[in-house]
């Protein structure tokens, strides 16, 4: 077997740039509201609208990692109705449909003393994955109404840093 000692590559492009557009990535949102999420449970984020997805590694509401590797993960969650009953609101990184994986945003609505219109949570989460795990998000309301919509405005996005 032969063997390649590379001491430095130089990029062809212009500027020193070196350019991956192969590098697996994605950027998703939501088509619509999902309105009135339950209580006391990890809801999936439905997230059906593709906006880049570098390799076509994102279906039904996960990315799905094509090799192994280090994933940069970010999502920023716009929830409405919010219910001051509600013992808190978690933005969760799911990894291969386990629940509750990775919490990366936590919200206490008690201190307000009425229902909020909308709050936004956001998450940022670095992950070493295996070839075809998976990861996605959920949200969960602990106690209070079902009142709690996710906007459409949310936004999930991802990809290979190393």
């Amino acid at each position: 077997m032969s063997k390649l000692y590379v001491d430095e590559i130089r990029p062809k492009t212009s500027g020193n740039q070196v350019l991956m557009p192969e590098k697996p990535a994605f950027h998703v949102k939501p088509s619509s509201n999902q309105n009135n999420i339950a209580t006391n449970s990890y809801v999936d984020v439905i997230l059906d609208t593709v906006v880049l997805d570098n390799g076509n590694n994102f279906a039904n509401n996960k990315f799905t990692a094509p090799v192994a590797g280090t994933y940069l993960f970010g999502c920023n969650l716009r929830i409405d109705s919010i219910d001051t009953a509600a013992d808190y609101y978690a933005l969760i990184f799911s990894k291969n449909s386990e629940d509750g994986s990775f919490w990366t945003d936590l919200f206490d609505p008690g201190g307000f003393s009425t229902d909020l219109s909308f709050w936004m949570m956001h998450g940022v989460l670095i992950l070493e994955l295996a070839a075809n795990d998976t990861v996605g998000v959920q949200v969960r309301q602990a106690s209070g109404t079902s009142q709690t919509d996710v906007k459409g405005d949310t936004r999930f996005f991802g990809h290979l840093i190393g």
